[in-house]
């Protein structure tokens, strides 16, 4: 924390592995490779924050970042945004927005 820098630091977290079933030949990846391919890392981000002393927040829900997302973004310092998403939700919704491009 000796640096006098502003960074703020959003961690979309679906707990990782998961691009790999939003790639276009994911059919053609055979079911016994998914261990590989498809890994949760349970990081615990805020535990990470402590440690290095950074400061840290938990957006759960629309509303907390509707409500807070521009206050924090205005705060100085570094700043570790955690938004912790459903992969199934997000994928379908990704979905939508490209077959309406």
């Amino acid at each position: 924390n000796n640096y006098s820098i502003n960074l703020n630091i959003i961690i979309i977290n679906n707990n990782g592995g998961q691009i790999f079933n939003t790639l276009r030949y994911k059919d053609k990846i055979e079911q016994k490779h998914n261990k590989f391919w498809i890994t949760p890392i349970d990081i615990d981000i805020e535990q990470v924050c402590k440690t290095y002393k950074q400061t840290y927040y938990n957006l759960s829900s629309i509303n907390d970042i509707d409500q807070n997302l521009n206050k924090i973004l205005d705060t100085k310092g570094i700043n570790i945004i955690e938004i912790k998403t459903d992969f199934e939700i997000t994928k379908n919704i990704e979905e939508k927005i490209q077959k309406n491009i």
